[in-house]
Parts: C-alpha cells; sequence; structure tokens
C-alpha cells in the first residue's frame, strides 16, 4: 500500500492565511475569492509581492468567478482555477498535479 503524508492547515478568513503562511511556508495554497477580512485577489496580491511566497503553488476554487476576477488571478499566477462545486477527485487531482505528495510507510 502507498500512503500520502501531508500537514494541512485551514484558516477562516484571508487575514488568518496570511498571517499562516507568515510564519508557515506552504507547498500549496487552496484559495478562495470570496473571503472576509481579506479577499482572494488581496490574499494572492500580497502573496506573489513577498520574495518568500512569490513561488507557492495555488488553486483558486471558487464560485464568484466573473470575468474580470479571472482575468485579476491569471495576471497573479495561478496555477490552476476551479469553478465550485468542485468535485473531490477534480480536486485531487489538481493537488496531485501540481504537489509532488512524499510516500510514508
Amino acid at each position: 500500500d502507498v500512503f500520502y503524508s501531508y500537514e494541512l492547515r485551514e484558516t477562516v478568513d484571508g487575514m488568518q492565511g496570511a498571517l499562516l503562511v507568515g510564519t508557515w511556508k506552504p507547498d500549496l495554497i487552496i484559495l478562495d475569492i470570496r473571503m472576509p477580512n481579506m479577499n482572494g485577489v488581496e490574499f494572492l496580491r500580497m502573496l506573489r509581492e513577498n520574495p518568500n511566497t512569490a513561488d507557492v503553488k495555488v488553486i483558486v476554487a471558487s464560485a464568484h468567478l466573473s470575468p474580470e476576477v479571472l482575468e485579476e488571478v491569471e495576471q497573479l499566477d495561478v496555477d490552476i482555477v476551479l469553478e465550485k462545486p468542485v468535485r473531490l477527485a477534480k480536486l485531487v487531482a489538481a493537488v496531485q498535479k501540481l504537489v509532488d505528495l512524499k510516500r510514508s510507510c
């Protein structure tokens, strides 16, 4: 059997996400556009402007993807955009595409 080991952290809003990223550099962020305190576009801009987090992989999964928002997130170098509702298999495939999950026994 193959098991994958990863650490998952979750926040309730964009501001907490920004604080968490400041202390823990993730390999991947799954981000919604509509969040309290700091929306997803603001969060992405902050992420990309910081040299320590500029290369973090990002999946945007959102039900709020107007053409204007799509243009903004594409300019901020998002790796994958998924429109909600997202099937679990599609999300898993997106994560596997972007991150080399480490095997553990």
